[in-house]
């Protein structure tokens, strides 16, 4: 991998479901994999410190559970955050 495509991909992903958010802001499951793409962006890329990837996903992942709370993803999305990340 090129030093150049570093964090391509999760920046991408972000992208993405931010789109899909302001689309539609009720949308549960793109929240959901906007805090796995924070997560992905600091743990695979270190392009965004882990600390405040985690401050962002927790974010995300809480308002997907506010949406849905029976949303398995969601639920998933908190995990990271029980152990630390």
């Amino acid at each position: 991998m090129e030093q150049a495509n570093i964090g391509w991909f999760e920046t991408e992903q972000l992208t993405i479901f931010q789109q899909a958010i302001a689309k539609d802001p009720n949308y549960a499951l793109a929240y959901s994999g906007l805090a796995d793409s924070y997560y992905a962006l600091a743990r695979n890329s270190g392009v965004l410190a882990p600390k405040e990837a985690g401050a962002k996903a927790r974010q995300a992942a809480e308002k997907a559970l506010e949406l849905d709370s029976s949303l398995s993803e969601a639920h998933a999305s908190m995990g990271p955050r029980a152990v630390g990340l």
